[in-house]
């Protein structure tokens, strides 16, 4: 009698889980999660000044930190301020530098843009790219 029922009931599950694949495993209706985007400038200096061309990224101040042993970045990108969730700060190589604190994002919604603050060591004439992450909610 098992050797009947068990045949018959297998012929069943496609017509019973429409939608799933039995052999890959049930399909699923939730969406992926979106993908996160990254806007990356191009090199830029640590001078007053200087704008990167790739997305107009500029340099607004350069000074030492308050303990002296850092230097205080400040960078002002012309993106919307909804589109950056996280700041990478990389050297011209595409290798994550090492900040001394955690860099801040200031969003001003007012003028369409971002003011980013990163804090690298002093002890260098610092050249390195901003790495924009949104991650899409």
């Amino acid at each position: 009698m098992k050797a009947i029922i068990l045949p018959a009931l297998v012929s069943l599950v496609p017509v019973l889980t429409p939608g799933c694949q039995v052999a890959d495993g049930p399909a699923s209706s939730v969406p992926p999660p979106p993908a996160s985007s990254v806007l990356e400038t191009d090199t830029l200096i640590a001078r007053p000044g200087y704008t990167g061309k790739v997305i107009g990224a500029s340099v607004t101040r350069s000074s030492p930190g308050p303990d002296g042993d850092l230097q205080v970045i400040h960078v002002n990108v012309p993106v919307d301020p909804d589109r950056v969730d996280r700041v990478q700060v990389v050297s011209e190589s595409g290798e994550t530098l090492k900040q001394k604190r955690v860099a801040e994002i200031i969003r001003n919604y007012e003028t369409d843009n971002v003011g980013i603050t990163i804090y690298l060591s002093k002890d260098k004439d610092w050249r390195f790219k901003l790495r924009l992450i949104d991650n899409a909610e």
